[in-house]
């Protein structure tokens, strides 16, 4: 036994050994000079956004990645390790979440077109849109409407969807899943669906507990550029609007954008783009529908989570939107993850932690949601 646990242990320490290797001589790894590890010109960071990891800047004043925590990370990674203190942790809020969601009330199934829906060109269509509401069992007052990825050709309704309101419930914040349409081409369909949803939140603020002026939505991916579609392209209401949810306004009071497809343009998923404004769209819609174009001194608080190494989604998508945001001096904060790709390792693991923790504290200091403690 003893020998096969010394055979166990020198093999994991090979293991260890030959992958640190391999990264340490990876093309990606090092500098150009060899001096320290280089940093691609799209992967510089705009001013004020946050990497994950701790960095440091050289004399001219660049940030530059520390490259010792995406070794320690990759390594890790590659031998499928995990720390002891991340095990404990995960296990810990595993726990909490659990307690906190234990006597939930049942989530509630809402239609979001009774009749019928409106397509955005003056005609109609019945629609299977809903929303289904997660109410925590301590409300804070804060909900956030979810808007699942799935490139506008389905939707992940599970991991990005009814698994994230359950989180949000576990801290306070009502958690309402936006089941909206798919567009096949008819570009204002799933925009349409999201600010009626933000309207029948608002509407529904007494009997949900839920304060009107604390009504955020959050994206992932495709989710992602509608979530940042109607935080871009909203209306205070129509005062005479036979409808009386049309009299609300559908601006949504924040953001949380989760590797956000945002531009239609030159770095955008062609899938998504394809499925919203069609195979041919006209630069007029592609620049309507590219929301770092859109930003205003109107537009709400805006947090963003993107990995560096994110290909179907890269990550300039939420840099063109965070340095828009800068320039307008809206509220926003870019936090850049250093690893994950798309969807975040599988939506587990500590860049997926570090999105959820740190979105809570950004909404906390600008005063947009307060974390309640729930009964255990």
């Amino acid at each position: 036994m003893k020998i096969q646990e010394s055979l166990v242990c020198a093999a994991r320490t090979m293991g260890f050994v030959v992958v640190l290797g391999l990264l340490i001589l990876s093309p990606r790894g090092m500098a150009h000079d060899g001096s320290r590890p280089a940093i691609e010109p799209e992967r510089q960071r705009p001013a004020g956004s946050q990497s994950y990891q701790p960095t440091h800047r050289d004399g001219q004043g660049d940030i530059l990645f520390d490259f010792e925590h995406r070794i320690d990370a990759q390594v890790l990674t590659a031998l499928g390790v995990e720390s002891e203190s991340s095990e404990s942790g995960d296990r810990h809020r595993f726990q909490e979440a659990a307690v906190a969601t234990r006597d939930l009330p049942e989530p509630t199934v809402v239609p979001l077109w009774p009749d019928k829906a409106p397509n955005g060109d003056g005609s109609f269509e019945s629609s299977q849109a809903k929303l289904t509401v997660h109410l925590p069992k301590n409300p804070c007052g804060s909900a956030v409407i979810i808007c699942p990825g799935g490139g506008y050709g389905g939707l992940v309704t599970g991991a990005e969807g009814h698994d994230i309101a359950k989180w949000l419930n576990s801290h306070g914040i009502a958690g309402i899943v936006l089941e909206y349409r798919l567009p096949a081409g008819r570009s204002f369909v799933p925009l349409l669906d999201a600010q009626r949803a933000i309207r029948m939140v608002r509407s529904n603020a007494d009997a949900w507990q839920i304060k009107p002026t604390r009504v955020g939505i959050m994206g992932f991916s495709a989710g992602g550029h509608l979530a940042s579609t109607a935080a871009t392209h909203f209306d205070e209401g129509n005062s005479d609007a036979d409808d009386m949810l049309d009299r609300i306004s559908c601006r949504p009071d924040f953001a949380v954008l989760i590797y956000p497809v945002v531009t239609m343009g030159e770095n955008t998923h062609l899938g998504s783009r394809a499925n919203l404004l069609g195979p041919k769209p006209t630069p007029q819609m592609i620049e309507q529908f590219s929301n770092e174009k859109q930003v205003t001194e109107k537009t709400p608080p805006i947090f963003l989570a993107h990995a560096l190494d994110d290909e179907p989604v890269p990550s300039i998508n939420s840099q063109q939107l965070f340095v828009a945001l800068q320039s307008a001096k809206i509220p926003a904060k870019y936090l850049e993850l250093p690893s994950g790709g798309h969807g975040l390792n599988g939506y587990q693991g500590p860049m997926w932690d570090a999105w959820q923790k740190q979105s809570l504290e950004w909404l906390v200091e600008q005063d947009l949601i307060e974390l309640q403690a729930q009964e255990k």
